[in-house]
């Protein structure tokens, strides 16, 4: 079986909506498993980045800090970290390669 941090695109809906213009945009390939998860990254990014400018001056501090406590409700799911700075709640998605898409 295979494991990955991305489900496949068939199988996540919402990530297909959020997605659907990707490939215009970017002008290159259609999205991926792994355009979910940098659709999550880089919207959690401008969640503290906000979060970060709602406190005060911007730094690369103050934008860690704002990471730190951002809660984002991603295509993956809710994202938050905890005390150790990862991710708790990541889901993973397994399958088998040898089957039929």
């Amino acid at each position: 079986a295979c494991r990955s941090d991305a489900p496949p695109m068939e199988s996540a809906p919402s990530a297909q909506d959020a997605l659907r213009d990707f490939t215009q945009l970017s002008l290159g390939p259609p999205p991926t498993p792994r355009s979910i998860v940098a659709w999550d990254a880089t919207r959690l990014a401008l969640a503290a980045i906000d979060l970060a400018a709602s406190d005060g001056p911007l730094s690369r501090y103050s934008v860690a800090e704002a990471l730190r406590r951002v809660r984002y409700d991603g295509l993956l799911g809710a994202i938050a970290f905890d005390d150790q700075q990862r991710w708790a709640t990541a889901p993973i998605w397994e399958w088998d390669p040898r089957a039929a898409p």
